[in-house]
């Protein structure tokens, strides 16, 4: 026979007057079922929550159960979490790397800006240098042209010592010609054995004229007087005209030719050449023996500039004896140009 436990008077005791009654939980007044929050209790229990008890047709099975559920919630809510905390790192990572591209673009156009204002400054000296080239360059092309004296001239004249001589000659006979400087016209520049060269035009109270300038290693700048009046020895009439046996140096223009006669008509011993000067007046034919050194000089200034025709500075002679009045010897290659370079032997052997 089962044992009955006494009955209690009161509701929120323990009491059985039926056995198919549920089991009461006692619970004490005085603690308040507040401290069960509603995430512990899941959201339909929560519904359930009375200040002071617990509504009693709430088993204890099944508050287990719900107690299950909740932590099954729990565990969901948990993930849920993790995906929240995992969105925000993303999103503190894209702010973060925006943060670092915008310090990169910043850097970036502190560089490029930095490298402008380079570039500005490079601009600015090279303006500066160029006015200052300018001016020098100025200065020497006016002091040249206002010479009054063949010394004067000198001062402003390249290779003075060699030319000094030349000028003496060549006032003998001719005046010193004077001119302002205007201003400068259109420009260009060349080099030749690794000197270089301006071609000027000039503008001056006497009209125009060309100026060949060297440009000094050093930075300055010196007329090449010679081009100015292009210089001969001997003008090229006269020197048809006298015909010399002694050389030379003549500004002559050179292409090659094929005219084989008289002493010189072993085509396998000479190499022949059409000459004549700037006026390109009366030729003459100009011979020298093939595979020698001078023909290597001459055959490699027409490879070097691949022209049928030639500026050069040749040392000529007429033949003694010789049958044919228009034929010369070569006797020296002195340039390429109608300009002396400063130091021939070293600059033409290439030493």
């Amino acid at each position: 026979m089962d044992k009955k436990l006494p009955p209690q008077g009161q509701s929120g005791e323990l009491g059985s007057n039926n056995d198919d009654q549920p089991i009461r939980l006692p619970v004490n007044d005085e603690q308040s079922v507040e401290r069960l929050r509603p995430s512990q209790m899941g959201r339909q229990n929560s519904e359930l929550i009375v200040k002071g008890g617990i509504d009693n047709s709430l088993t204890g099975d099944e508050l287990d159960a719900n107690q299950e559920k909740e932590w099954g919630d729990s565990t969901s809510k948990s993930l849920g979490n993790g995906w929240v905390v995992l969105a925000i790192l993303l999103i503190m990572g894209v702010i973060t790397w925006g943060g670092l591209k915008v310090f990169k673009a910043k850097e970036s156009k502190s560089v490029v800006e930095v490298e402008k204002n380079e570039e500005i400054q490079e601009s600015i000296e090279d303006l500066e240098a160029i006015r200052f080239i300018q001016g020098n360059l100025e200065d020497v092309a006016r002091e040249y042209l206002r010479a009054t004296s063949i010394e004067e001239k000198l001062k402003y004249s390249r290779d003075a010592k060699r030319v000094k001589p030349l000028m003496e000659k060549f006032y003998q006979d001719k005046k010193l010609e004077v001119a302002e400087f205007s201003n400068f016209g259109k420009m260009s520049g060349f080099s030749q054995y690794g000197i270089s060269y301006l071609i000027a035009k000039i503008e001056t109270t006497e009209g125009k004229k060309n100026l060949i300038i060297e440009e000094l290693p050093e930075g300055g700048f010196l007329v090449d007087w010679e081009m100015d009046v292009y210089f001969q020895p001997i003008e090229w009439d006269d020197f048809l005209q006298t015909r010399p046996t002694a050389p030379h140096a003549m500004r002559v223009l050179v292409r090659k030719d094929n005219f084989y006669a008289y002493e010189f008509s072993d085509e396998k011993k000479y190499q022949c050449y059409r000459i004549t000067d700037r006026s390109k007046g009366h030729h003459v034919f100009a011979y020298l023996e093939r595979g020698s050194d001078l023909m290597k000089k001459i055959e490699l200034t027409f490879y070097r500039y691949s022209a049928p025709q030639l500026a050069m500075i040749l040392k000529i002679k007429f033949p003694k004896d010789g049958d044919a009045k228009n034929t010369v010897m070569i006797d020296e290659f002195l340039s390429d140009r109608w300009i002396y370079p400063s130091k021939p032997k070293r600059n033409l052997e290439g030493k």
